[in-house]
């Protein structure tokens, strides 16, 4: 059996070790994933386009032992990625993933200028929802000062996600406290086990 695959994508400013992403990284090696982990192209001014570019490099053709975490940007990002596959038919089947957790993620602009190439058009979500086996879990905070739960609440109901709130979590990054995410893990835990 083909060992599972974990693509972690950092958010705006980030970079795969940031916040929680290196701890998750590893704790997923231990659960047997092969992980990656990339950089994506100027994280200060992301352009959607590059980024799917690496994601498409990085991935190759998708398979449903494929899954992706993507902190706050890096959830659109998948997003996007996710809706240029095009269902083409691979040794696997038809061109899908596992499933994907978006820890404060969102699918609408939340106003930072540096950031609206992500947001040219609405996230095609029934599009989406066909490219994941086990489908989506969104972590989100009751308190992220970028990230209201609206969007949380958009994700939930547009791709028909599990919603995790955490209470008092702030953007769920360092400056909240958080460099461990057992409530990820777990999830992983549960597709591929």
């Amino acid at each position: 059996m083909r060992k599972p695959r974990l693509f972690i994508v950092h958010g705006w400013e980030g970079h795969p070790r940031i916040h929680w992403l290196g701890w998750l990284a590893k704790e997923a090696q231990a659960l047997g994933f092969v992980v990656f982990a990339p950089q994506f192209q100027s994280p200060d001014l992301p352009l959607c386009e590059d980024w799917i570019t690496i994601l498409q490099n990085e991935v190759g053709t998708p398979t449903e032992h494929d899954f992706f975490v993507g902190h706050s940007l890096g959830a659109i990002a998948i997003l996007r990625y996710l809706e240029t596959l095009d269902g083409k038919l691979s040794a696997e089947g038809e061109e899908h993933i596992g499933g994907a957790i978006f820890v404060s993620g969102f699918a609408t602009s939340v106003g930072v200028k540096e950031t609206e190439s992500f947001f040219e058009g609405a996230v095609d979500f029934e599009r989406v929802k066909r490219k994941s086996k086990h489908g989506f879990v969104a972590i989100n905070s009751d308190n992220d000062p970028y990230v209201p739960m609206e969007r949380a609440e958009e994700l939930r109901d547009g791709l028909g996600a599990r919603l995790v709130v955490l209470h008092g979590a702030g953007h769920i990054n360092t400056d909240a406290g958080y460099v461990e995410l057992p409530e990820a893990v777990e999830e992983l835990r549960k597709w591929v086990k």
